[in-house]
C-alpha cells in the first residue's frame, strides 16, 4: 500500500526576548492522518524563564505546504490568548498574542488542515515565532527548531463518526452509528460481550450503504436473556469491505437498566418537567400498551411501548400527579409521577 509522508516543520527564528518561549509536544491528531482527511496540527507554546506580558508583539505564523489546506480558524487554550487573522498572500494564519503567558505555564494551539495530495507526496506544515526583541542586555537570540514526520496512512474506507448505545434496559441495548463517509462497505458485524472485553460474540449484522459521501445512520437492537447476571455489556463495530477486508470500531460500554423488574416498570425521571421515559422489557416484536391517567382518574393518553426506554413528552400537560398503568405478567401495574414546571 503506498503511503503519504506529512513533514511538519516547526521554524523559530533568530529571536531576543526577555524571556524564553518554547514549543512543546507537537503531535498530529488523529495520529497517522489519512489521504483525504481531515487533521490539525497541536502543540504548546510555553515559557520556562519568566512570563511573557500581553501585546509582548510576540506572533505565531502557522503555513501549510501546497498539499494540505488551511482549515478553521486556530484556536488556543486558554482561550482569547492570541487573535488570529488569515494572511491570504501567505496563505497562512497569524496569531497575535494579547494575554500574558505566565512563566511555567502553556498555550494550546491546535491549527485544523486538510489533506490534499495524493499518496506518496510529501506535505508540509511550518510554524513561525516571531516577535519584537527585547532591549534589555545580555539575553541570547532564540532559535528553536523542531521537525516531524509521519507517515499518512491510505483512505479509511468507512469513517464512523459516531457510535453509542441510546438506550439500554434488563434484556435490550439499543445501538446507533453515523458513518460520515463509506466506500466499497459491505456492513457491519455487531459484537457483544458480557463483563469484560474478552468474550466478544457476533450478535448481528448491518448491511452498508457500500458507497456514499454523505452522512448515513445505523440502529441495532440487540436482545439478550433477562437472566444475564453481568451489569455491564460491551459492544464493538466490524465493519466488513466487499474484498474481505475488515476494521474494528472503537469498544462502547453500557449499564443494564434492571430496576423495573422488581415491580413491573419505572417511570423516571421523576418528578419531571418536559419529558420522562417508561422503562420496561418490552420490544418492537412484543409491544405494550400503556395508560396515562390525571388525578381525577381520567384518561389521558394511550401509549405504545415499544422500546425499553419509551420517552413520554410532557410539554402540553399541565402541572400536577399523573398515573401510568401497564398490564405486566397478568397483572396491572401502576405508577405515579409527578409534572412539573
Amino acid at each position: 500500500m503506498k503511503k503519504l509522508i506529512l513533514c511538519l516543520t516547526i521554524f523559530i527564528p533568530m529571536l531576543v526576548f526577555g524571556q524564553d518561549p518554547g514549543v512543546l509536544n507537537l503531535t498530529f491528531n488523529p495520529n497517522p492522518p489519512t489521504e483525504g482527511g481531515t487533521g490539525s496540527a497541536n502543540f504548546l507554546l510555553a515559557s520556562f524563564a519568566g512570563d511573557i506580558p500581553a501585546n509582548s508583539g510576540l506572533k505565531v505564523r502557522i503555513a501549510f505546504g501546497n498539499l494540505l489546506v488551511v482549515g478553521m480558524t486556530p484556536t488556543t487554550t486558554p482561550a482569547n490568548s492570541f487573535t488570529w487573522v488569515y494572511d491570504s498572500f501567505g496563505d497562512e494564519w497569524v496569531g497575535t498574542q494579547i494575554s500574558p503567558i505566565i512563566d511555567g505555564d502553556a498555550v494550546a494551539i491546535v491549527a485544523p488542515y486538510a489533506v490534499s495530495g495524493l499518496q506518496g507526496s510529501t506535505a508540509i506544515v511550518n510554524v513561525n515565532l516571531v516577535g519584537v526583541p527585547s532591549e534589555a542586555e545580555g539575553n541570547e537570540p532564540l532559535n528553536d527548531n523542531i521537525n516531524l514526520s509521519v507517515t499518512i496512512d491510505a483512505a479509511l474506507p468507512v469513517k464512523i463518526s459516531r457510535f453509542g448505545i441510546d438506550n439500554i434496559g434488563c434484556s435490550q441495548s439499543q445501538l446507533v452509528w453515523t458513518t460520515a463517509s463509506e466506500t466499497n462497505n459491505e456492513g457491519f458485524v455487531v459484537e457483544r460481550s458480557f463483563g469484560d472485553l474478552d468474550n466478544f460474540t457476533q450478535v448481528g449484522f448491518v448491511e452498508g450503504a457500500e458507497n456514499s459521501t454523505v452522512e448515513v445512520s445505523y440502529e441495532f437492537i440487540d436482545t439478550y436473556p433477562i437472566d444475564e447476571t453481568e451489569a455491564f455489556v460491551y459492544y464493538r463495530l466490524k465493519q466488513v469491505d466487499y474484498d474481505g477486508e475488515s476494521d474494528f470500531s472503537d469498544v462502547i460500554k453500557g449499564k443494564r437498566d434492571c430496576s423495573f423488574h422488581v415491580d413491573g416498570f419505572t417511570v423516571t425521571p421523576n418528578p419531571a418537567s418536559n419529558e420522562t421515559y417508561i422503562k420496561s422489557d418490552v420490544d418492537n416484536e412484543e409491544p405494550k400498551m400503556a395508560t396515562l391517567v390525571n388525578s381525577n382518574g381520567q384518561v389521558i393518553e394511550k401509549i405504545a411501548i415499544t422500546n425499553p426506554s419509551q420517552r413520554l413528552n410532557l410539554d402540553s400537560y399541565l402541572p400536577g400527579v399523573y398515573s401510568i398503568r401497564m398490564e405486566m405478567d397478568g397483572e396491572v401495574v401502576t405508577k405515579r409521577f409527578i409534572k412539573v414546571q
